[in-house]
């Protein structure tokens, strides 16, 4: 018999994961356009600073990487 339930909730699991990898390219792709207009106006503190923050948001995903790996590796 198929565990229709535990199926239903891996299958929400992998949605919300999905959800979270979209949401968080989004938020770099802002972030490295803010970091060039931060460089065009000349300022490097900020620039530096929306860099911080891509970088947590790149180990981020590299955590969900790794944790769901083998599903990105099949598709």
């Amino acid at each position: 018999m198929i565990d229709t339930d535990g199926l239903r909730a891996r299958l929400r699991e992998l949605e919300e994961v999905k959800d979270v990898v979209i949401e968080t390219g989004v938020k770099v792709n802002r972030l490295s356009k803010s970091v060039i207009y931060s460089l065009i106006r000349d300022d490097i503190e900020t620039a530096r600073k929306y860099i911080r923050e891509m970088q947590d948001l790149v180990n981020k995903l590299r955590e969900l990487i790794a944790k769901y790996q083998c599903i990105i590796i099949t598709q």
